[in-house]
């Protein structure tokens, strides 16, 4: 009986996951602790590709560089003919190693002849903080003021939106780690991405002309990108459907305490 309820339980948290990412109109996800790491579970976007020393562990991507230099990242382009995007949300599951790359990325969605880019970047603007990366520090706004510090070793979810807002005049970011608020802030400017020739770099920061930019030592678990703005309540709900679905080897025991458990200790590490 007890079998039962806990592989009812882990069904349960995966079904709710799947339905969430259903709802929240995921465009690309890729899931490094999967059985198919390197394939978007979307088909909007190819097959990953890693470059240099970056390499598939048990528990994710490992992605590595010096200084702003990339050594090991990943890349994959959008495969299915044209789209434009207004607004978005970027989300990155990642574990940082160390603090000697930076001005890296967990996750950038980049418009390669346009050279516009939005990213989970840290280390650029302030040493060992998340920031929020974009083409010439159009977005970058009062992410510089944000308590983005970043443990090693500890496994985070990032995730940022970015909305058209004022008819377009402006842009508002919004910036959450493990389902909280970290800020959130308009800039006076907006840029549709054109995703034609869009690619998803993970550990660089993005593509300047052929010189690959910014360095990361950490492994990316999990990403995805939405097409649209997500609200609090999504972000949140997110960290601990994801967060419960796929714990850490440690705390698999903890599936036979049911769905109402698991979120109760997701809601007890962020507020950690």
């Amino acid at each position: 009986m007890k079998i039962f309820l806990a592989a009812a339980a882990l069904a349960a948290t995966v079904g709710l996951c799947a339905a969430g990412a259903a709802q929240a109109t995921p465009v690309a996800i890729y899931d490094f602790e999967s059985g198919t790491p390197l394939v978007d579970q979307t088909g909007n976007f190819g097959t990953m590709q890693l470059h240099g020393t970056a390499s598939l562990e048990a528990t994710g991507l490992r992605v590595r560089g010096a200084g702003t230099t990339p050594q090991g990242y990943a890349s994959a382009d959008y495969v299915v003919g044209s789209a434009t995007f207004e607004s978005m949300t970027l989300i990155s599951w990642v574990t940082l190693l160390d603090y000697s790359a930076r001005a890296g990325s967990a996750l950038t969605l980049d418009t390669v002849s346009t050279d516009r880019f939005n990213g989970i970047v840290f280390g650029e603007s302030v040493l060992q903080e998340w920031t929020v990366g974009s083409n010439n520090f159009r977005r970058l706004g009062d992410s510089v003021n944000w308590d983005a510090t970043q443990p090693l070793n500890q496994k985070v979810q990032m995730a940022y939106t970015f909305e058209k807002t004022d008819g377009g005049a402006k842009t508002r970011v919004t910036g959450y780690r493990d389902g909280a608020l970290l800020g959130t802030y308009e800039v006076a400017t907006f840029e549709q991405f054109d995703v034609t020739d869009g690619v998803i770099w993970l550990g660089a920061r993005h593509q300047a002309g052929a010189t690959m930019v910014g360095a990361l030592n950490a492994i990316i678990h999990r990403v995805e990108i939405h097409d649209n703005p997500l609200s609090s309540s999504e972000v949140e709900d997110n960290f601990e459907t994801v967060g419960a679905a796929v714990p850490a080897p440690a705390a698999l025991p903890l599936a036979a305490m049911g769905l109402g458990a698991l979120a109760a200790v997701a809601r007890r590490r962020r507020q950690a």
